[in-house]
């Protein structure tokens, strides 16, 4: 799958990474990409058209924000899908989400953990049993030579050293930090905050009620149902665009902006298919995002009745048939985009 698509799934991982660094925290570093959508629709058109084609078929695909109504509510609540970077021209938020937030009574997030480094790491103890091998392999004998050290020259290009992942499943490693290209990993070094992060802040400053959609555990458990055969897909995929990481991000943010998620999703299964791993890609959404999204709504559902919360959780989680916004409206709701 496309580096695109994952950035709107969980990023506690890379946010940990953020946390532990000791890095000088001077000068913000500049993600400059390159927009790789222009340059298919001006060499590839019949590439671009089908990527349309395949957008046009993903339900509520063409908005990142939604109103939520009905029920016992008299004040209506918020969903926002996020994108896990911490780019401008995403965490400077349009006016109608900007004036939800600041008027919400509860935030909830995907999970707090990402919020503050002491949290992070209860959190994760909880989890880690989703995360390393425990059965005595380690990620160079799983992967073999080639793909790891191709693995330990990613890891080093963010100035992360090889040897600390090598008892990571393939799934961290590519959640944790090979989805992030070095400058954004710098970024959050230097202290910009991805968006999630920034709404959870808005909150707490607001002294308003800060909330788990999920817990770590179940969000680890989750993904970790990927068999491992579709780990190491993943993984090589990944590695397989890694030289064009920041223009992966370029078009990522384009596509997030516009509020076109079916696009950025249509666009990652394309990238995936080109690497030979189209059956990965329906794995990694089921487990990554639609197993996820009915524990989520059960979490929500009291929020949305009290009136006034405002969610932000990935924006993957909102689309297709199982996806958060139509599962809302099978619960009764009235969910109505915001653009």
């Amino acid at each position: 799958m496309s580096r695109n698509a994952f950035r709107l799934v969980p990023a506690v991982f890379a946010a940990a990474l953020a946390f532990g660094s000791t890095a000088a925290r001077a000068e913000t570093p500049v993600c400059a990409g390159t927009d790789l959508r222009a340059a298919i629709v001006a060499k590839e058109p019949e590439r671009w058209r089908a990527i349309e084609a395949r957008a046009a078929g993903i339900e509520n695909g063409d908005a990142v924000f939604w109103k939520i109504e009905g029920k016992a509510a008299k004040t209506p609540s918020w969903l926002l899908g996020t994108i896990h970077l911490s780019d401008p021209r995403v965490t400077d938020l349009k006016p109608p989400i900007r004036k939800a937030l600041d008027g919400a009574r509860t935030v909830a997030l995907e999970n707090t953990s990402v919020l503050d480094p002491k949290t992070a790491g209860i959190a994760y103890a909880e989890g880690i049993d989703a995360m390393l091998f425990t059965d005595g392999r380690s990620l160079p004998g799983v992967l073999g030579p080639e793909t790891w050290a191709a693995t330990v020259k990613a890891f080093e290009a963010r100035g992360l050293p090889g040897w600390a992942v090598a008892g990571w499943k393939p799934w961290v490693v590519v959640f944790g930090a090979l989805l992030y290209p070095p400058c954004e990993l710098k970024r959050w070094q230097a202290g910009q905050d991805m968006l999630d992060i920034a709404i959870g802040k808005a909150g707490r400053a607001r002294k308003v009620p800060v909330v788990d959609l999920e817990t770590v555990k179940d969000q680890f458990s989750s993904i970790d149902q990927m068999s491992e055969a579709e780990q190491i897909a993943l993984l090589k995929s990944i590695l397989s665009i890694d030289a064009q990481s920041t223009d992966y991000q370029e078009t990522s943010v384009r596509f997030y902006a516009a509020g076109r998620i079916d696009l950025l999703w249509a666009f990652s299964m394309d990238v995936f298919a080109r690497a030979g791993a189209d059956k990965t890609a329906a794995s990694v959404m089921e487990n990554a995002s639609f197993r996820r999204n009915v524990k989520m709504l059960d979490a929500a559902r009291p929020l949305i009745d009290q009136g006034g919360a405002f969610l932000a959780v990935g924006a993957l989680h909102l689309i297709g048939e199982k996806g958060l916004v139509r599962l809302l409206r099978e619960a009764g709701y009235t969910v109505t985009p915001v653009r």
